[in-house]
C-alpha cells in the first residue's frame, strides 16, 4: 500500500517547504490534531500547511536551532539472537514524529534474507518494532537527514530474553541443542522416565497451569514420557491435556516433533491426526493414553523428496524441493505419519511416505502413501493475531543428510 505524508514548514522560517513522500509497501498512520489540544486542522491551510496567520501557541512545531529537518532512510535485519541466523517475514514498525509535530507510522515487512529497508523517513527519533510469531524487538532509533543509516545487527536482531521458552526433553529428539545454537537459552525440564521414576517431572510441570503460564513456547522432543515403546503422562494425563489446550488458545504457542504429535493429537483431536496400524486415524479413533508407539506407521529408514506448499518457507529455503530423512532407531522403527489436514492446518511440507507393512514394522509397504503431511502449522483461536500457534513435524532435526531440515527449523520456530 502506498501511503501518503505532508510536512509543512511555517512561514517564520522565511521558508515553506511541502514534501509529499511515498513509502512503497508500508502504511502511514497520521495523527491530524495539533498537539495543543486544538481541535483537528486548526491553525492549518485548505492543504494540511501550516498557518502563518494563526497563533501557534505550542503546536509542537520544531524550534529553528534544534537541527535541520528533511527526509532520511533506514534499513536493517530481522535476525536471531546468534546474528547470523535471518528471520524472514517480520512485521517491521517505524512510529515517530515529523517536523511539523505530527505523528507517523511506517509499517513494512523483512525479506527471505532477513532485510528490511525505510526510505523519505521525517528526520529525527523514532521506535522501531520488529514482530514475528511470539517474538517482539523494539529499540529507538535516530534517522538522519539526507543519509540512509544501516542500524547494526545489535539493535535488530531478537534479544534471546525476548520469548521465554520452555523445552521438556525426550530419548528421540534434542530442539534444546538447536535453540540454543540460535542463542536462546531455553529452560530445559527432564520428560524422559526411567525404571525407578516412569513418570518424569516434565508431567508436574505440565499439570501446573500457573508454571506453564510463565513461558511463551513450550517446545516437546520426540520420545517424551516415552519408555520401552509405550506413551504415559501419569495420573495428571486430563490436567495436563487442558492446561496445553489452555495454554495455546490464551496465546502460548506449542511445537511438537515426532512421537510427541501422540500428546498434540490427544490435545487438539480435530486438528492433528496420526494414521494407525488399526488402519484408520486419530480422527475416527481418539487416542488413549497410555499409548503403545508401535500403533504409528512411519517406517524408518527412508528418505523424501518433499516438496514446500507454504510459500513464505519456500522463499526463504530458496526453494519448494526439500530431502527429509528418517533414520532407523532400534529398537523401534515406527514414526508418527499423519493423517489428511483439515482446511484450518497448514500443510507446511508434503511428500511420499513409505508406511510400515505390517504392525512390526520390519519392512515397508510396497507403495507410498502420497503428499503425506510431513510438517504442518495452526492457530488454535484463528481470532488471534499473535501467539496462540501448533507446529508439529513428523522428522527430527538430528540426523538428518543435508541442511535442509535446519533451514526448515529455523523458519517454523520464528512461527510460533
Amino acid at each position: 500500500m502506498l501511503g501518503t505524508l505532508h510536512i509543512a514548514r511555517a512561514a517564520r522560517f522565511s521558508a515553506y517547504l511541502a514534501v509529499t513522500l511515498s513509502a512503497a509497501a508500508c502504511d502511514v498512520v497520521r495523527d491530524p490534531a495539533p498537539s495543543d489540544g486544538r481541535p483537528p486542522g486548526a491553525g492549518r491551510t485548505a492543504d494540511g500547511g501550516i498557518d502563518p496567520n494563526a497563533s501557534s501557541g505550542d503546536a509542537g512545531l520544531p524550534d529553528i536551532d534544534a537541527g535541520p529537518c528533511g527526509l532520511g532512510g533506514l534499513t536493517g535485519r530481522a535476525c536471531a539472537p546468534d546474528r547470523a541466523t535471518a528471520v524472514s517475514s517480520a512485521t517491521v514498525t517505524l512510529e515517530g514524529t515529523d517536523c511539523a509535530g505530527s505523528l507517523y507510522r511506517l509499517d513494512g515487512r523483512s525479506g527471505s534474507d532477513g532485510r528490511w529497508s525505510f526510505s523519505n523517513v521525517p528526520s529525527g527519533e523514532a521506535t522501531l518494532t520488529i514482530t514475528v510469531g511470539s517474538y517482539v524487538q523494539r529499540q529507538t532509533v535516530r534517522v538522519t537527514a539526507g543519509v540512509t543509516t544501516a542500524l547494526v545487527d545489535a539493535k535488530t536482531c531478537f534479544n534471546p530474553q525476548s520469548v521465554r521458552m520452555a523445552v521438556v526433553t525426550g530419548q528421540g529428539d534434542k530442539i534444546e541443542d538447536f535453540l540454543t545454537a540460535l542463542g536462546f537459552s531455553p529452560d530445559v525440564i527432564d520428560g524422559k522416565p526411567t525404571s525407578s521414576r516412569p513418570i518424569p517431572p516434565a508431567a508436574a510441570f505440565l499439570a501446573d497451569a500457573s508454571r506453564l503460564g510463565q513461558y511463551q513456547i513450550v517446545f516437546i522432543d520426540c520420545a517424551a514420557f516415552t519408555r520401552n515403546d509405550r506413551l504415559d503422562l501419569g495420573p495428571s494425563t486430563t490436567a495436563i491435556l487442558q492446561n496445553l489446550r489452555a495454554f495455546v488458545l490464551a496465546g502460548g504457542s506449542l511445537y511438537g516433533s515426532d512421537w510427541a504429535g501422540v500428546i498434540l493429537a490427544r490435545a487438539f483431536p480435530d486438528d492433528v491426526g496420526l494414521r494407525l496400524a488399526s488402519g484408520g486415524d486419530t480422527h475416527a479413533s481418539p487416542i488413549q493414553l497410555p499409548f503403545t508407539t508401535t500403533a504409528l506407521i512411519g517406517f524408518s529408514e527412508q528418505q523424501i523428496a518433499a516438496t514446500v506448499p507454504n510459500a513464505a518457507l519456500a522463499a526463504y529455503l530458496g526453494g519448494s524441493s526439500v530431502t527429509i530423512t528418517f533414520p532407523r532407531s532400534p529398537p523401534s522403527n515406527h514414526w508418527a505419519l499423519l493423517a489428511p489436514s483439515p482446511a484450518n492446518v497448514s500443510n507446511d511440507i508434503v511428500g511420499p511416505a513409505l508406511p510400515c507393512a505390517s504392525s512390526s514394522c520390519a519392512s515397508p509397504a510396497s507403495a507410498p502413501l502420497p503428499d503425506v503431511p510431513l510438517s504442518i502449522s495452526f492457530r488454535a483461536d484463528p481470532t488471534r493475531t499473535r501467539g496462540g500457534n501448533v507446529v508439529f513435524t513428523s522428522f527430527h532435526n538430528l540426523a538428518q543428510s543435508t541442511d535442509d531440515v535446519k533451514h526448515i527449523l529455523e523458519h517454523l520456530i520464528f512461527r510460533l
